[in-house]
């Protein structure tokens, strides 16, 4: 993948507010088991600045990769396969209980590094453009 191009991508996802960040952390990471994840939510309920100093990097950096494993796998859904990740998230964002039992930090770090909730327009359009980045590659050999 071009440098730029995975660098507009990175940005792109750096953009998207931390609820949906979380949703998509808790979604690839196959809920909330893994350690890195667990020690992220420690810090950010200590320090919810760290949001934006230290936690929001490496996520969007395990969100990018996931992402692009997932388009790599699902490729041939095509349209199907986007569709399918926004329902995930939106299921994960209104009925998860990891989700739910993280609403606490998520109005923490809202309210301490002015991140506000997204709204479901927003965050659907701003997902969506990302998705359409990595669908419209090329497939690698």
């Amino acid at each position: 993948m071009p440098k730029q191009l995975k660098s507009q991508q990175m940005a792109q996802l750096s953009r998207l507010n931390f609820d949906v960040l979380l949703a998509l952390r808790i979604l690839f990471s196959g809920g909330v088991s893994d350690a890195a994840f667990k020690e992220d939510i420690t810090l950010l309920a200590r320090n919810p600045e760290q949001y934006l100093t230290q936690v929001k990097a490496s996520w969007v950096a395990f969100i990018y990769e996931s992402l692009a494993m997932y388009v790599q796998k699902n490729r041939d859904q095509g349209e199907m396969m986007i569709e399918q990740l926004l329902v995930s998230v939106q299921q994960v964002r209104s009925a998860s209980i990891a989700y739910q039992r993280h609403a606490d930090i998520l109005q923490h770090v809202a309210t301490n590094t002015y991140d506000s909730k997204s709204n479901n327009i927003e965050w659907r359009r701003a997902l969506l453009s990302v998705l359409l980045s990595f669908a419209t590659l090329k497939p690698e050999p």
